[in-house]
């Protein structure tokens, strides 16, 4: 069965911890040097990070299922509220945990990766609605301008949003926007993970295929496929057309 985008990230998510994990077991030697990292301190933000990567999919995951009403029987617009504020800033506490490891693997061009990021709509809501809703700058303009959720507007996951001096409202498709976010997050974790794997076993050529072959794997699944392995170690894959 082909796996959702958030499962799909969880996946790949798993995969680096299992790397890393697999890397420090039975090593006599630090996680800095293990691991290839500049600092003893940049351990504990790659632990932080890859906690953060689980813990904000396990709060997208519930929003794209309850979406901004939540699963409760009570119509309170109060829950409408911290839901939306609330997967907003999960999706921006995941793109910094996400671009962090990027950096702390020494991946090529962060910079690049940071723009795609804030080219996002739900980085552009979440900037505009969940965090700097009376001091957003507008970077063409260079003004500051504030802006209101429209609170009928709030249900299933629309959401419309009012810039308080213009009076333009926005409509947004936040399942649209969280799908597009997860998207680009996968595709970060696999640069992540491909880089992670020539840096850490740089000198051990089987290893590196073997692990190269799971990379394989994941990205059959991101395309729509299916992977299915037996305990014989034989392998059944099914290429489907992702939508």
């Amino acid at each position: 069965m082909t796996k959702s985008v958030v499962e799909l990230l969880d996946t790949y998510a798993k995969a680096f911890r299992d790397l890393v994990n697999e890397r420090l077991s039975g090593g006599k030697k630090s996680a800095t040097e293990l691991l290839r990292l500049n600092k003893k301190d940049d351990w504990g933000f790659i632990c932080t990070s890859m906690h953060i990567v689980g813990d904000a999919s396990t709060a997208i995951r519930n929003f794209l299922q309850f979406g901004i009403d939540g699963p409760t029987k009570y119509q309170d617009i109060g829950e409408r509220y911290l839901r939306l504020y609330g997967v907003l800033n999960a999706t921006y506490i995941q793109q910094q945990a996400i671009i962090k490891l990027y950096k702390l693997m020494n991946v090529p061009d962060p910079n690049d990766a940071k723009k795609k990021i804030e080219a996002l709509r739900i980085t552009e809501v979440r900037h505009k609605v969940g965090a700097h809703s009376v001091n957003y700058q507008n970077s063409n303009t260079s003004s500051i301008e504030s802006f209101v959720p429209v609170r009928v507007s709030l249900s299933g996951f629309n959401c419309d949003y009012i810039n308080n001096e213009s009076l333009i409202i926005e409509h947004v498709d936040l399942k649209c926007c969280l799908e597009k976010h997860l998207t680009l997050m996968v595709d970060i974790l696999d640069k992540i993970y491909e880089k992670a794997v020539k840096t850490l076993y740089k000198l051990n050529k089987n290893k590196i295929e073997e692990l190269n072959q799971k990379l394989q794997n994941l990205r059959i699944e991101r395309e729509g496929g299916v992977v299915m392995d037996f305990p014989d170690g034989g392998k059944l894959i099914i290429h489907t057309m992702r939508q």
